[in-house]
């Protein structure tokens, strides 16, 4: 007979994200048993495994979630769900702890790729304070948006851990070119637009496959003009150009040393003067409409 008691604090397994944690409480079998935490105004994800038959139960310890559809879930209420096919966004209304209960190795790869990819972003954030906040706000996007474009569940998964990891090529940019605060000389733009290259390989090392061609392609724009292939319309895969928007508004209302930031409004109008030739129609059409609603 064994008995194994964890004090209040104490886990398993515990990976930090910033938009929370997870702490495996318990092991058992097939089943894990863990702890998820959610920050006020992070989102919590109900994805599909590859194998959709996995159950999932989630119970709520404490704060409050808001689905995509409207439905609130508070303190002692839970969700289960059994072969889910599309993904299932929650918003934390407050700062939220939920108890997650699934197949072993769902909760697995959930800590084990949190784990790794984690000491990439801590080395990051490190390297630049500025990456770090502008790719978690570039994710914190992503529930409200891929919805509205009919996103399936599988692509999402990719999509959201794109987003996260779609700058982590930067680590290998040096820091007097990624942290300078006057204009770039050529050699030096030529050195910071590798990044998505940077980023295609790491995340190949780190096992994301699917992840990596986004990663690669985030910079590419529909009239040929971006970096680092010049790919066309087409030829970009959806991930990437949803990411491509997104990215551009924020990057564009974000004070950095060399330029103050847009208004929110001078940001739509570029994004608006970019349909076609830089960006998707569909995507830009949607995240302005998007971009309103949150302001009402």
């Amino acid at each position: 007979m064994t008995i194994r008691i964890l004090k209040n604090g104490e886990y398993i397994q515990h990976v930090k994200q910033d938009s929370g944690y997870i702490g495996v409480l318990a092991s058992m079998g097939e089943v894990n048993v863990a702890e998820i935490s959610v920050i006020k105004g992070k989102s919590f994800l109900l994805i599909p495994a590859e194998d959709n038959a996995v159950k999932e139960f989630v119970y709520v310890l404490e704060g409050k979630l808001k689905s995509t559809d409207g439905l609130i879930l508070e303190e002692g209420d839970s969700i289960y769900a059994n072969e889910i096919e599309e993904s299932v966004f929650y918003n934390a209304l407050e700062d939220t702890r939920t108890l997650y209960i699934s197949k072993e190795e769902v909760i697995e790869e959930i800590s084990h790729k949190m784990h790794q990819l984690n000491s990439i972003v801590d080395a990051l954030n490190k390297k630049d304070n500025y990456t770090k906040e502008h790719s978690s706000r570039v994710l914190d996007w992503i529930p409200k948006l891929g919805p509205l474009l009919n996103v399936e569940s599988k692509r999402m998964r990719r999509l959201t851990l794109a987003a996260l990891f779609h700058d982590m090529g930067k680590l290998y940019v040096a820091d007097e070119i990624l942290l300078k605060e006057g204009k770039l000389t050529d050699e030096e733009y030529q050195e910071i637009i590798k990044h998505p290259d940077y980023g295609y390989k790491l995340a190949l090392e780190q096992d994301m496959i699917d992840v990596a061609e986004i990663i690669l392609q985030h910079h590419e724009r529909c009239d040929g003009s971006g970096y680092p292939k010049g790919l066309k319309s087409d030829e970009i895969l959806l991930e990437a150009k949803i990411i491509a928007v997104i990215d551009s508004y924020d990057a564009m209302t974000s004070d950095r040393p060399y330029r103050k930031a847009l208004t929110k409004n001078q940001a739509i109008e570029e994004l608006i003067s970019g349909k076609e030739s830089m960006y998707d129609s569909e995507l830009v059409d949607e995240f302005v409409k998007l971009l309103n609603e949150e302001e009402s």
